[in-house]
C-alpha cells in the first residue's frame, strides 16, 4: 500500500516560513528510494519554493536536484508580494497570481501523508503539484 501510493505521487520537497526554514531537508532514506521525491538543493538563496514549483513544471532527466536546473524558468512564476521563505499562508495568493498552478501541501508523519494544504483549484486547473 505504501509503495503504491508513492508511485502514483510526485512530491517536490520545498522550505516554508513557519519555523526556521533550512535551504535543504534532509529526506528519510525510505523517501529517498522511493524516487517520487525531488529535493532541489538550494544553498545561496531562500527560492526554494520556486524551484520546487519549477522542477514539477519542468521535469528534468539530468541534474534534478540543483537550482541551475530550473533558474532558466524563475521569470514563469509571478511571486508579486509574496516573502520568501514562502508561508503556508501565502500559498493561495500563489495560486491566484499563478492561475495554472493549484498546490497541495503533504507532510510525512509516521509512515502518512498528511494534507496540510489543499487547494481548492486542484481539480479545476491541470499543474497538479504537491509540495
Amino acid at each position: 500500500m505504501e509503495c503504491e501510493l508513492y508511485a502514483k505521487c510526485l512530491c517536490v520537497s520545498g522550505c516554508f516560513a513557519r519555523r526556521p526554514a533550512p535551504r535543504l531537508f534532509q529526506l528519510r532514506q525510505k523517501l529517498l528510494t522511493k524516487e517520487a521525491i525531488i529535493n532541489v538543493r538550494n544553498d545561496t538563496s531562500n527560492d526554494c519554493f520556486q524551484y520546487s514549483i519549477l522542477a514539477a513544471l519542468h521535469p528534468a532527466t539530468n541534474h534534478r536536484n540543483h537550482p541551475y536546473t530550473y533558474s532558466k524558468y524563475l521569470s514563469e512564476l509571478d511571486m508579486t508580494g509574496i516573502q520568501t521563505p514562502v508561508a503556508l499562508s501565502s500559498i493561495p495568493i500563489f495560486e491566484i497570481q499563478n492561475y495554472t498552478i493549484p498546490i497541495n501541501v503533504l507532510a510525512y508523519e509516521k509512515k502518512d501523508l498528511i494534507p496540510v494544504y489543499t487547494s481548492k483549484f486542484f481539480n479545476q486547473r491541470h499543474n497538479h503539484i504537491n509540495l
